[in-house]
This record gives structure tokens, C-alpha cells and sequence, in this order.
């Protein structure tokens, strides 16, 4: 699976987490991000045939997580 943060549409950091001999591998991504009023941010993930077959998985549960700060 590959994921990034997006800024405005923009993709700041990416992440990878896969391979050919790991069934559930585990990627991370941080950042520190200057952001204005009406900024959005959001997770997205990349729809990459090559990779993930064009089926993308992403395991809830305890698998998955997010997490941000508003740092005034």
C-alpha cells in the first residue's frame, strides 16, 4: 500500500508498507505542517496497480491508525 499526506491537494509525505514476501507489512509517515485558515489536510492512498493490483487494502481493528495535533 502506498499512502501520503496531503495538504491543499498537494502530497507532502509519502509512505510505502508491502513486498513480495510480507503479507502485512507496516509503514509510517509524520509531519510538522504550517497551516493557514481553510488549510485541509487528509490521508490518501495511491491507487497503484503495479503494487496493490488495483485492489487497495487498508485493515481496521487494530491494524490502522491516525493521529494529529493542533499545535497553536
Amino acid at each position: 500500500m502506498e499512502a501520503e499526506i496531503v495538504l491543499n491537494g498537494n502530497g507532502k509525505v509519502y509512505t510505502y508498507s508491502g513486498g513480495e514476501t510480507t503479507m502485512y507489512g507496516s509503514g509510517s509517515a509524520s509531519a510538522v505542517l504550517h497551516l493557514h485558515a481553510n488549510d485541509n489536510v487528509w490521508i490518501r492512498i495511491l491507487n497503484n496497480k503495479v503494487e496493490n493490483d488495483g485492489i487497495i487494502r487498508v485493515h481496521g481493528d487494530r491494524w490502522s491508525s491516525f493521529c494529529g495535533f493542533k499545535i497553536a
